[in-house]
């Protein structure tokens, strides 16, 4: 037996390479959480989140360059 991975995509289950599967073969699939807690938590909190307006981004770079002074 196969171990695939796939995503959700529009709802539908897609595996990420099912070329190899004959037309009928059947699946079991189990949902994976994804991991928590890897990163510290600032890293956490502000990945992917430097706010877009200049002024909010120098108060954001202003914290940082106190919280680390």
């Amino acid at each position: 037996m196969a171990h695939l991975k796939g995503h959700v995509e529009k709802g539908v289950i897609v595996l990420d390479d099912a070329s190899h599967l004959p037309e009928g073969t059947l699946v079991e699939f189990v949902q994976v959480k994804p991991p928590t807690g890897r990163h510290h938590p600032d890293v956490e909190r502000y990945a992917g989140i430097i706010p877009r307006s200049e002024g909010e981004r120098d108060a954001y770079y202003r914290h940082l360059r106190k919280k680390h002074a």
